[in-house]
């Protein structure tokens, strides 16, 4: 992306937060259907889609398309998987974590005997010691991120775990 540049997660972010004639004039400048597109929750039905949404770069792509065995590889693979997930579904919301009062929502999975399962979201202020990548702006976004990542967060943490 050149300076001066805006993604869409960020046209749509300006989008959302403009007045009435700030969005008259984003609607002109990027055409109205742009700011008419279902939910995010609607477009992002995989770790997949969001990735397709984000366009990652050159260097994420180079990391994305990794296809070897080298464990630490994968493992940071999965994780970059992750956060571009959470970019996209937070629609270019960053958490303010100078903020207590603005709550962060995370989802939170099981390991137990064996199995993997999401069980639950949590809502965190930002005084948590809750990682800040995996965070999002609401308990329908968390919940969402949870269901379509399942196979992905068990693969980062089964290559965590073999990391030796």
């Amino acid at each position: 992306m050149k300076k001066g540049e805006l993604t869409t997660a960020q046209a749509l972010l300006i989008y959302n937060n403009s007045n009435e004639a700030g969005k008259k004039e984003l609607e002109k400048t990027f055409g109205k259907e742009m700011f008419t597109t279902p939910s995010i929750l609607t477009r992002v039905n995989s770790v997949q889609d969001a990735i397709d949404i984000a366009k990652p770069d050159a260097d994420e792509m180079a990391l994305l398309n990794y296809s070897g065995t080298n464990e630490r590889m994968i493992g940071v693979k999965q994780a970059l998987k992750m956060f571009i997930c959470s970019d996209v579904l937070n629609e270019g919301k960053e958490a303010n974590w100078s903020n207590d009062n603005e709550p962060k929502w995370a989802p939170w999975w099981n390991m137990s005997g064996g199995g993997f399962s999401h069980s639950d979201y949590v809502h965190w202020l930002s005084g948590s010691y809750v990682g800040s990548r995996l965070s999002f702006r609401d308990e329908k976004v968390s919940d969402h991120f949870a269901k379509i990542a399942k196979g992905d967060i068990e693969l980062f943490l089964k290559k965590s775990h073999e990391i030796k």
